[in-house]
């Protein structure tokens, strides 16, 4: 016999659940960037239309289609012959984006091992890395 499949326990978990897997480190961090350069609060209009009509729709799309075909991501959009390639794209782009916040998280951590020097090497011009432009701070008075 089967055993029983997991449940949320209310509502409220399965939303912050969603939300808390829907929204990464590049919406916090970058997003206000992105509307600021694009327009500020003319750009949020467009945006919020076009995550409620198409983000949210798909976002639902997939839970359903995962669910009852109990299948991931990968598998789920084979239903649907037009959307075949959905799932492979998403694999395709969870990837790339690790990628890129590794690389951010890689440049942190160079930061953070490298604050630990006596002489910070951001404070001085080194000949090997600097180019004519820089300056030392303490002999430009």
């Amino acid at each position: 016999m089967d055993e029983p499949r997991e449940q949320w326990d209310s509502n409220l978990e399965f939303l912050l659940g969603s939300i808390g897997m829907s929204i990464g480190l590049g919406n916090i961090w970058r997003f206000p960037y992105v509307a600021y350069e694009n327009g500020g609060g003319a750009f949020l209009i467009p945006y919020i239309i076009i995550m409620t009509l198409v983000g949210r729709s798909m976002f639902y799309m997939e839970m359903l289609l995962g669910q009852f075909r109990s299948a991931g991501a990968t598998l789920c959009f084979d239903c649907v012959p037009l959307a075949r390639g959905v799932g492979w794209t998403m694999v395709y782009t969870c990837f790339a984006i690790c990628a890129y916040y590794n690389l951010l998280l890689s440049y942190s951590l160079n930061y953070l091992y490298y604050s630990f020097y006596d002489v910070l090497p951001w404070t001085v011009c080194n000949p090997d890395w600097a180019n004519d432009e820089c300056y030392d701070k303490s002999t430009v008075l």
